[in-house]
């Protein structure tokens, strides 16, 4: 399919998924996820919802690993240590995900309400003079909302597929804090994705199990702490047990979510760029015959060769 019809095809996934939105939600499946279905929970606040046999999944996979477990086995990251410290033992298993969670809450953030000793304004305005971020005309140090929603979404999505063996109210609260728009912010830097987006996921972690050290952004862009944005909204924290810190962070949903949004704006630019080189030529009459398909034949570039037949 040339690129335009691809473009085409996901824009009207999207509107259809936008027109719908009132009476349908984009369903959850662990299999399947296409950019509409992230555009639109991202920037359209679009709902979701997790299909019963990805439930069903995730407790075949959560019965399995309580098996194991049970039988003595030994799992990397469930009951041994992470990294260079997995020939340690520990029958600590739920204490050992919850440190994770907590030495992987490292990234730099604003100052908050709860932090202890405030820098002083001096301080505050030097660090601020070399945030890179000044540079691209944002003065965040945290990612913006909509990236937020979609790494959530995906990593909903990675943890139905029932390979995780995690409960399943690990997803549903995840999927709660979409519904009631509670994105945790998440540090813009510190993480290179090389063993997963383990830093900015943890935070995604502390938001589900309400922690008052998390600050999240609620409902109109004012950041408040997990603990009071989950009272707020009726919703009971999650304490993780066996793997699921892990399972959580262990993945590259901020990567892939960062990625579907790019590649979608992109998308939508490279065909403005066709349609504005176009009325460029025509506005300045000039000739068609630089755009004549030889030249795309000749190269060969093949993302080059529709947009001469148009």
């Amino acid at each position: 399919m040339a690129h335009a019809g691809m473009v085409l095809e996901e824009w009207q996934l999207l509107d259809g998924i936008l027109d719908r939105a009132k009476s349908s939600s984009v369903s959850l499946t662990g299999r399947n996820l296409t950019i509409a279905d992230v555009v639109s929970v991202a920037r359209y606040n679009a709902q979701t919802d997790i299909s019963s046999s990805a439930i069903e999944r995730m407790n075949g996979g959560l019965n399995m690993l309580e098996t194991r477990l049970q039988g003595g086995d030994i799992i990397y990251g469930v009951n041994t240590g992470f990294g260079g410290s997995a020939d340690s033992r520990t029958k600590q298993i739920a204490e050992l995900q919850r440190a994770l969670i907590r030495e992987l809450h490292y990234g730099v953030l604003p100052h908050g309400g709860r932090d202890h000793h405030a820098a002083p304004l001096d301080e505050t305005l030097e660090i601020h003079r070399r945030d890179l971020s000044l540079d691209i005309g944002s003065d965040r140090s945290y990612l913006p909302r909509s990236w937020g929603r979609a790494a959530i979404l995906i990593r909903i999505n990675s943890l139905i597929s029932g390979c995780l063996a995690v409960r399943p109210v690990i997803a549903e609260r995840m999927q709660d804090l979409l519904r009631h728009d509670i994105v945790p912010m998440i540090p813009l830097r510190g993480s290179i994705s090389a063993f997963g987006d383990l830093i900015p996921l943890s935070y995604v972690s502390g938001a589900i199990q309400g922690k008052p050290t998390i600050r999240v952004l609620s409902r109109g862009e004012q950041d408040v702490y997990a603990d009071t944005a989950l009272n707020r909204a009726g919703l009971q924290p999650v304490t993780i047990q066996a793997k699921e810190g892990l399972a959580i962070t262990n993945g590259t949903a901020v990567s892939a979510a960062v990625a579907a949004l790019a590649l979608h704006d992109t998308q939508g630019l490279a065909l403005l760029a066709q349609v504005l080189t176009a009325m460029s030529t025509e506005a300045l009459n000039g000739t068609t015959e630089s755009f004549h398909p030889f030249f795309s034949e000749a190269r060969p570039h093949p993302g080059q060769k529709p947009p001469t037949t148009y």
